[in-house]
């Protein structure tokens, strides 16, 4: 393998651009960041190594920064990162260029990809309008990407919005919702009447949070969240909620090309199959 696509993502966004990578770039692998930290694998030997992630909180996702504390890249010649966000912009790969400062190798290409926002405390779900522009300008994003990868062109130019939201309160919120685990929001989870016990959000745990018991959800206090928000946007009944929020009047999104199976798929699968291998196994391989 020459190219692997390091991944997370919790409503799809992430893994949706990681694949349409994949698909567009020669013998490149997507592998998810979780299962990699569950199975103890520590080093990624490919000469191309690519991070696809969400902006959480105007830095890296907390499972990345595990991620990053323990896994190398001992051949690497070429590094890029896209970075899936709402729009603002933020200090994420320089924050990425820091935990890569162990392995010798900083970024040599980084990309922002606007996507719909799925943080629902703050935002409501896009309306369709605005989801189809979004994704008209994302498809071109990650043509111009792969083409970019492919050269293994530089670009170090990171974005600039103003220098008081970019210097002062972004990192002020960065720093408060890392010291404060997103200021208790993992205790503020719970599934409501309209909940059927299908259990989907136990599947879609990425962090491995939820089980069922009696037919309904326990957030186990004990196992630390990852706050994907897979529970939340991929309830059938939309029955999570986060007590004292908004979460009971905002919409709900997840990217519609990428499953509940798929997300799921990154507790365990070190690595998706290749858009080859999915063509030969029929369609049941492209849902797991």
């Amino acid at each position: 393998m020459a190219t692997r696509i390091f991944t997370f993502s919790g409503t799809g966004n992430s893994l949706w651009a990681a694949k349409a990578l994949q698909r567009r770039i020669e013998d490149c692998a997507v592998s998810p960041m979780a299962a990699w930290l569950r199975h103890g694998l520590e080093e990624a030997p490919e000469p191309v190594i690519g991070f696809v992630f969400p902006v959480h909180a105007f830095t890296l996702p907390l499972l990345m920064k595990r991620f990053m504390r323990r896994v190398r890249f001992p051949n690497a010649r070429y590094v890029f990162a896209v970075a899936t966000r709402g729009g603002s912009p933020c200090h994420v790969f320089r924050h990425l260029n820091r935990a890569l400062k162990s392995t010798g190798k900083p970024l040599d290409a980084a990309y922002y990809m606007d996507m719909p926002n799925n943080y629902l405390l703050y935002w409501d779900a896009p309306d369709q309008e605005t989801y189809q522009r979004l994704d008209e300008e994302a498809r071109k994003q990650v043509q111009r990407i792969a083409e970019a990868v492919r050269r293994r062109d530089p670009r170090r130019g990171y974005e600039h919005g103003y220098f008081v939201l970019e210097h002062m309160l972004f990192p002020l919120i960065s720093l408060a919702s890392r010291a404060t685990r997103y200021f208790g929001l993992e205790k503020c989870f719970e599934a409501q009447e309209a909940c059927t016990g299908c259990g989907l959000c136990e599947e879609v745990c990425v962090s491995g949070k939820i089980t069922m018991q009696d037919g309904r959800p326990i957030w186990n206090p004990a196992v630390r969240c990852d706050f994907c928000f897979a529970c939340i946007h991929f309830c059938p009944a939309r029955a999570v909620q986060l007590r004292s929020t908004k979460s009971k009047i905002r919409g709900r999104y997840h990217h519609p090309r990428i499953t509940a199976a798929e997300i799921a798929a990154q507790k365990d699968r070190t690595e998706y199959p290749s858009p080859a291998a999915r063509a030969v196994s029929g369609p049941a391989a492209s849902s797991s």
